[in-house]
């Protein structure tokens, strides 16, 4: 039977945008993580390779462009 790990965890990790399926490097079981969950565990993220199923990175917002006047 596969793991489940369910919501976000405290702490920093980068949070899942879809739910994925891993293997866990040390049991070899299946483990599932679910779309919300932030995963900390760097082997696991290692895993995730498609850039969809993360969810975009909004910790360090961008400042607004400066343009040229055209005065």
């Amino acid at each position: 039977m596969a793991a489940q790990r369910e919501g976000p965890s405290p702490g920093g990790g980068r949070r899942l945008a879809e739910t994925v399926f891993v293997t866990d490097p040390t049991t070899h079981d299946t483990v599932v993580l679910k779309a919300g969950s932030e995963v900390q565990d760097p082997a696991l993220a290692a895993q995730i390779t498609h850039p969809d199923a993360w969810e975009p990175n909004f910790s360090a917002p961008r400042s607004p462009r400066r343009t040229r006047s055209t005065d």
